[in-house]
């Protein structure tokens, strides 16, 4: 590596001021992968960051299902959905699977249902469930959402 010495004059202060050229190829590579893998590390924790914040599921206690409607949804999605299927459909409903608090099939459909809930996205989700399974609701009866009148 060639060291180049310039002299600058601040202040009326002579100050040395060293220079690095052409660096090696390995070292400019070192140096390249190194920002690399900071800069994606930086925008991942970011991302990350950002959809924690947007999520409302952020609490550490179970979600309480208080309706019929939301305990029926839970229990068609934990039992006649796999974990693949539920990650699908969290897909198309715009939530992140990742997201949703707990680990396991049956506690993931759970706090998707209360999601969905709090969302009033119910609809939308028994929707999705009936595109997907549709010999369901040929089963059950179309589920009545209760609506507030104001």
């Amino acid at each position: 590596m060639r060291q180049v010495t310039n002299r600058l004059s601040l202040d009326n202060q002579a100050k040395e001021v060293v220079i690095l050229t052409q660096a090696t190829p390995a070292f400019a590579s070192w140096l390249l992968f190194l920002f690399s893998l900071f800069s994606m590390t930086f925008t991942y924790l970011t991302y990350r960051q950002g959809k924690s914040q947007q999520a409302s599921v952020t609490t550490l206690q179970p979600s309480k299902l208080n309706s019929k409607v939301q305990t029926t949804l839970h229990d068609m999605l934990d039992t006649y959905f796999n974990e693949q299927e539920l990650r699908e459909l969290c897909f198309d409903l715009g939530v992140d699977y990742e997201d949703l608090p707990f680990s396991g099939q049956g506690n993931k459909a759970r706090e998707l249902v209360a999601l969905c809930a709090r969302l009033n996205q119910l609809n939308s989700l028994q929707q999705e469930i009936e595109r997907k399974r549709p010999s369901l609701f040929t089963i059950q009866p179309k589920l009545q959402h209760n609506r507030a009148v104001a």
